[in-house]
């Protein structure tokens, strides 16, 4: 329950930040998936939980292939 909330809490201080460089979707999908992560913990639903997990990695992923520095990123 702690690490939910605790990423939870991490991420509402860095969003705005990040916000300046990612998409703004992917921004409030991570941070709804955040808040589905702490309400599964609270409900102890394991399944839930590694499910908005695995979510916010794809996420995370997908945003570093997004912003990799490239040839196309420069034209």
């Amino acid at each position: 329950k702690k690490r939910a909330e605790d990423f939870f809490y991490f991420w509402e201080k860095k969003r705005e930040l990040m916000a300046i460089f990612v998409n703004h979707e992917k921004i409030d999908e991570i941070g709804n998936l955040a808040a589905k992560m702490v309400s599964a913990e609270r409900s102890e639903s394991s399944a839930e939980l590694f499910e908005a997990a695995n979510e916010i990695l794809f996420i995370i992923r997908s945003i570093s292939e997004d912003e990799r520095f490239s040839l196309y990123t420069l034209l």
